[in-house]
Formats: structure tokens, sequence, C-alpha cells
């Protein structure tokens, strides 16, 4: 997020200084003026705003990213009927928590101790509404990869569709399960 919105300003990558913290120090780096800026997660984002009225330069949502489910290859092929299993039922309770988001957000405070309104704010800023279409998954992972290969963190020529599973998404017209 941060080298794109660096090149969307037209900076270089190398115009900041970058600090890997863990989100707890970035948290506390900020608060305590060693840094002038972090790039961190939920429900980190959202214990700054709260708890120390930090803001938000930038929130990500013009570079959506997507959690993924990462298996060996021995996995995928001796196991594909549970990581099926697992992605239909993670595609269920997503979905769930997209169309209850004050009941996802009181068992996200309870299981993580977060504040309530931390809990809803989190859930609130995150799109968590399953991404079934392997076009638009791996549209975003080699935008993924290509940010990193632009600015020399990867080799170029990684291909999104070397790394993401096509068989474990819905055909063109078929029914979802």
């Amino acid at each position: 997020m941060v080298l794109n919105a660096l090149h969307q300003a037209g900076l270089p990558d190398d115009s900041v200084n970058f600090v890997f913290t863990t989100p707890a120090e970035a948290t506390l780096a900020l608060d305590n003026g060693a840094v002038d800026a972090v790039a961190t997660w939920e429900p980190y984002v959202s214990f700054a705003v709260a708890q120390s009225g930090d803001r938000i330069a930038i929130d990500g949502k013009e570079a959506p990213v997507s959690n993924y489910l990462v298996a060996t290859d021995s996995a995928i092929s001796n196991k594909r009927a549970e990581l099926a299993d697992f992605r239909q039922r993670l595609i269920r309770a997503r979905a769930w928590g997209v169309a209850h988001p004050q009941e996802y957000a009181n068992g996200i405070a309870s299981l993580l101790r977060l504040p309530d309104a931390v809990a809803l704010s989190k859930v609130q800023r995150e799109n968590n509404a399953p991404v079934e279409d392997y076009t638009l998954v791996a549209q975003r992972q080699q935008a993924a990869i290509d940010t990193f290969a632009r600015s020399g963190l990867i080799k170029p020529g990684l291909q999104a569709s070397s790394l993401v599973d096509a068989s474990f998404f819905a055909k063109a017209g078929a029914t979802k399960p």
C-alpha cells in the first residue's frame, strides 16, 4: 500500500525510511513521535484511531488485498476435499459476517478482547466479502507482484497464475456450492 501510494504521488520508493516493527511497537512509535506514519492492518488501525486519535492517511481501498489459504502441493493433491470443504466454510462464514456486522463485531470483541467500538470499526473498515472470481484474485495478486518487482523486492517475471490454483474456483456459469 505504501509503495503504491508513493508511486501514485510520483515519489521514489526511497523517499521514506522504512522501519519494520511489530504492530504494537509501531503504534507506540507513532504515539511517541518516533515515526511519522505506520502501515498496519486491522484491528490495529481502529485501535490507533480510537485510543490515540491518530488519523488514517490512506486506507488501501483503491488497492484491495485478499486473504489467501496457502497449502503445499502435497496437501492440494492428498487433501483436496478437506481444503475445498474448509474454503467453502470460510466463504460462508465471511458472507455471514458481511451480512451481520454487529454480531460479527461482538464475536471479534469477545474473542480478541477488544473494546466493542474498536471491533465494530474493524468490521466496518475491512472488506471481508468472499471473492470467488479467479480472474479478480489473479489480477490483485499480479498487481502486488508487479509492485514488489518494480520496487526491487522480488525478481521480475513471477506470474500470479503460477501461485493461485484456479481449480478451487467455480467455473464460469457453474452453480456455487
